[in-house]
């Protein structure tokens, strides 16, 4: 077959095959029959003679089929992955982190268009899928050294034309692009990186969790061949990750919640960010709730500087309300304060230090991305981080009543 190939590909009229290379064996001749009429054998051949295709039409490339009972998916490897379509100036940037974050694009989308060969053959196999691929793709070990601690993990690394992208399937994309490029100090190599949503979503759990939790402010990335850089180099914000989860397993032991379910993208999220921040200060560092909350005051008296407005010792256990990723958290803190009068009516609290808290799950609530403190069902909510404090022009509609409210004790009147 390949040599067949070869002839219809180039210029000769003739196609000759040596006495030599012939056989006059019937016997062999009957097995080779019975060989090739078998359809796994004449699917192979297929196979070959649509990679060849491909082949002729991508320099450099290399399409292979792996097919189950459930869908066929092509798999195909180029130099370059540019040379495998055309893409819509609205789609490039859309595409170009389809390609760095997994290596692959799905076949079919009206923004790209594919090379005819590549076409061709997925229509041929009736692939549900193309896996795009540089031939240098593969799965290398990235390590990470902060201080006196050390850690590797596993990435995978993708080729864009002159990007290439390490990936976690954590869900962090490190990028490099090796062209250089004139700047102030000379030429250089742009570099970006990116925490993103991962398709298979690995959790921040055993050695993902000890590698990232080295990401901080002078840790040095070693890259393939020993080649070490700063992890500043792709972004001063990934010095951050370290902190950010470094109290995430002792919350998710006291909360009862699986570790393996927080991704690495929930740190970007600000409400997961927000009830992190306040869980552990609460939680684990025993700051005062008094610290955390401002005081709320609504009503005609939120218009007066506070010290004119008198107080009275309270004794308060009151809901504190946030979300952690899809559930609902409601610590119910007991603690002392000062109650703000107004003609003789509550109208505000001032909260000190907690005395004991309780806390339940329940389903996830429809709130601000800020925890809140719900004082009274017909008070507004007193959102946690930032810095509100009095409500003077506010209306109580009955349709948004809290759900749940504090108990207040008055110590006197």
């Amino acid at each position: 077959m390949n040599r067949l190939l070869d002839f219809l590909d180039a210029d000769h009229e003739e196609f000759s095959i040596a006495y030599a290379d012939m056989s006059d064996d019937a016997n062999l001749f009957g097995r080779l029959l019975q060989k090739y009429v078998n359809p796994f054998e004449q699917l192979q051949l297929r196979l070959h003679l649509i990679s060849r295709r491909v082949t002729k039409a991508i320099p450099g490339a290399n399409l292979q089929v792996a097919s189950t009972d459930g869908e066929t998916v092509c798999q195909l490897y180029v130099p370059s992955a540019s040379s495998a379509f055309t893409v819509a100036p609205s789609a490039r940037e859309q595409l170009r982190l389809k390609v760095l974050r997994g290596g692959d694009i799905e076949p079919g989308r009206d923004d790209v268009e594919l090379h005819p060969a590549i076409l061709d053959a997925l229509m041929e196999t009736r692939s549900s899928r193309l896996e795009l691929e540089s031939v240098r793709a593969e799965k290398v070990k990235l390590g990470i050294r902060w201080e006196d601690s050390q850690a590797t993990e596993r990435f995978d690394r993708h080729f864009y034309d002159t990007e290439v992208a390490y990936v976690h399937r954590a869900g962090l994309r490190l990028t490099r692009n090796t062209k250089p490029e004139p700047a102030p100090e000379g030429l250089v190599h742009a570099m970006e990186s990116e925490i993103f949503r991962a398709a298979n979503r690995s959790g921040l759990s055993g050695s993902a969790l000890t590698f990232f939790r080295l990401f901080r402010p002078g840790a040095v990335l070693s890259l393939e061949r020993n080649w070490k850089l700063p992890l500043s180099t792709f972004g001063t914000s990934l010095e951050q990750i370290g902190r950010a989860i470094d109290p995430i397993p002792d919350l998710c032991k006291s909360l009862g919640f699986s570790l393996s379910q927080v991704l690495l993208s929930d740190i970007e999220d600000e409400e997961f960010a927000r009830s992190t921040w306040l869980l552990e200060a609460l939680l684990l560092k025993g700051v005062s709730i008094g610290e955390l909350a401002n005081s709320i005051i609504v009503g005609p008296a939120a218009d007066l500087p506070i010290e004119n407005v008198p107080t009275v010792p309270i004794a308060i256990s009151v809901p504190l309300i946030l979300n952690w990723k899809q559930t609902g958290i409601v610590i119910r803190i007991e603690c002392d304060g000062d109650g703000f009068l107004h003609d003789g009516l509550l109208c505000g609290v001032r909260l000190k230090q907690q005395k004991s808290w309780k806390i339940e799950k329940t389903k996830r609530y429809q709130k601000s991305v800020y925890p809140e403190l719900w004082i009274a069902k017909d008070w507004p909510p007193l959102p946690i981080g930032t810095g509100a404090m009095g409500v003077g022009n506010w209306t109580f509609n009955p349709a948004k009543a809290l759900s749940l409210e504090a108990v207040i004790r008055k110590y006197d009147s």
